[in-house]
């Protein structure tokens, strides 16, 4: 029988419940018998009644005066431990059990106190551990989940473990804490409670972010013929090479949009971009002299906005592309771009290859760099290009 309701002395208020047949085994008079009785199963909080009638002689249940029936003198009360873990107890520190009778004159016994362990039906064959978060600063908090396979598997409580109490620890209910001052791993593991010795685990890396520091880079090298760097003529629609000097790559004056393509210089250095954190673009501004302009002055045209972005090959010319060169509408087909800050005469740029969509870090074969205007007797230079594993 299902869906039946009645009071639920555990939720406080009426539910449903499933009647089931349970054993039990009581010592009356120095000899042990097993019963066989029915059972209330809350299906809200799983808490277990031996009975749905009230165990009261009348209904006034609450008022003093009140006996309970003879059959219910002695009963058996079942608590689930995963009702314990709902209400954020931890089974394992358990110490007391307190027992209210709801009436102020009623004496209570305590027989016994035992642990069941009951068998189950439908073990797990499988453990997912989640996490939003796999790196964690010191002293910081995280909470893992355990998805378990099969989703009907009977018991599906697990029991947290970490293998690193020193870098990061896992109470019963799966919050991790990192722990001050360390840096390291932990791997955090859920193990199945059912009896089928299942896990499943997951990574935390706690690192502290002021503490990050530069392990692999490959600096491009500017003058390898495998870089084509070119300037959109915005007068003409044509693109027209750079020039290569010691100082880097000179564009075109007096025009906004530029581009380099290293796909070429990738595959002849069998570099991996996805195997980087990060591709760090150092340009500047200078005049027809080559002199650094570090402020546009008075003069006419000077950039308002600009920026640099990740380019497939096939929209590494952004301008004949179209590629929407108005910042407050922007739509651009690859997730990372970089925004430059005033004046808008140079910096150090850092597209982050770890944030963008790995489908489209495989495309990537150059950027763009754009202004939204510059003067005609001056032009951008691109100075370094350096890819950083951190």
């Amino acid at each position: 029988m299902e869906n039946q309701r009645d009071f639920c002395t555990e939720c406080r208020r009426e539910t449903s419940y499933t009647l089931k047949k349970i054993k039990i085994n009581q010592t009356i008079r120095e000899k042990k018998y097993t019963f066989e009785i029915t059972a209330a199963f809350c299906n809200e909080c799983g808490w277990l009644q031996t009975t749905t009638e009230s165990i009261w002689e009348n209904k006034s249940s609450v008022n003093t005066g009140n006996s309970v029936k003879e059959e219910y003198t002695t009963r058996t009360v079942f608590i689930p431990i995963h009702t314990l873990i709902m209400k954020g107890m931890n089974p394992e520190t358990l110490s007391t059990i307190a027992i209210c009778p709801q009436s102020s004159d009623v004496e209570v016994t305590i027989h016994s106190i035992d642990f069941v362990k009951a068998k189950y039906d439908k073990l797990v064959t499988g453990i997912d551990v989640k996490s939003s978060k796999t790196e964690l600063a010191p002293g910081k908090m995280t909470t893992v989940s355990a998805v378990v396979t099969p989703a009907d598997a009977s018991r599906q409580i697990v029991k947290w473990t970490s293998d690193n109490e020193d870098i990061a620890t896992v109470d019963f209910a799966g919050v991790v804490t990192a722990k001050e001052g360390a840096e390291g791993s932990a791997t955090i593991t859920a193990t199945a409670t059912d009896g089928s010795g299942v896990t499943g685990s997951i990574l935390i890396n706690v690192k502290d972010p002021s503490q990050t520091t530069v392990v692999k880079t490959h600096k491009f090298d500017l003058a390898s013929d495998d870089i084509v760097a070119k300037t959109n003529n915005a007068d003409t629609g044509a693109c027209v090479a750079a020039t290569k000097s010691a100082l880097g790559i000179g564009f075109m004056t007096g025009q906004m949009l530029t581009f380099v393509d290293f796909s070429a210089y990738l595959i002849s250095n069998n570099l991996n971009i996805a195997a980087y954190d990060t591709l760090e673009v150092t340009w500047e501004v200078r005049d027809s002299k080559e002199r650094l302009i570090t402020d546009y002055g008075n003069a006419e045209d000077v950039p308002k906005y600009g920026k640099i972005a990740y380019a497939p090959i096939g929209e590494l010319n952004g301008y004949s592309q179209g590629i929407d060169m108005n910042w407050e509408d922007e739509d651009d087909t690859m997730i990372n771009n970089f925004w430059f800050s005033q004046p808008f005469t140079g910096q150090t740029c850092e597209l982050v290859i770890a944030k963008t969509n790995p489908a489209d870090i495989v495309l990537v074969a150059g950027f763009n760099l754009q202004l939204s205007s510059i003067p005609d007797n001056m032009h951008i230079v691109v100075k370094d290009i350096t890819l950083v594993k951190k």
